[in-house]
């Protein structure tokens, strides 16, 4: 006899990675994602964070499934879109400028406000992997990385 909650959380793992929220919206309760990681179909990413057993997200994935509305920009905008062959150490992120800060990213994190997030926005999916991410173009990024200083945000994000 199966478990349709079972099947649920495996459509959701399929798709790369899921938050706890979403089964809240489908109704079906968190204690069941304990018995689908005993029996290896999910693995745990983070606080909050599931996913495929054999699925390994990169951390721009991560941010984002945890924060849905950040946008990639700067730095990691160039490096995800191949403009840059070297990938910053730091993640680059912005924020709606009345947004609260994110609380869940590495301390690491270069976090900016800005008043035109949506503005020059491109959803970008790299090679092999299963989340699509928000990414400010390459004009933009570029922009931004011009216009910046960015080894004072950085400090300041140190």
């Amino acid at each position: 006899m199966g478990h349709p909650e079972l099947d649920v959380i495996e459509e959701l793992a399929n798709r790369g990675l899921f938050r706890e929220r979403d089964l809240t919206h489908r109704k079906i309760s968190i204690d069941w994602l304990n018995t689908a990681r005993m029996i290896g179909r999910i693995q745990k990413h983070g606080r909050g964070v599931w996913g495929h057993s054999r699925y390994k997200p990169t951390r721009y994935e991560l941010a984002q499934i945890r924060l849905p509305n950040l946008v990639f920009w700067g730095p990691s905008a160039l490096w995800l879109l191949g403009a840059e062959a070297q990938e910053p150490a730091s993640l680059w992120v912005a924020i709606a400028n009345k947004s609260r800060p994110p609380r869940s990213l590495d301390v690491s994190t270069v976090i900016i406000r800005t008043r035109n997030l949506e503005r020059q926005l491109r959803s970008h999916r790299p090679e092999g992997r299963l989340i699509t991410l928000r990414v400010h173009d390459r004009e933009r990024a570029r922009a931004d990385v011009e216009r910046s200083d960015l080894p004072r945000l950085l400090q300041r994000a140190a």
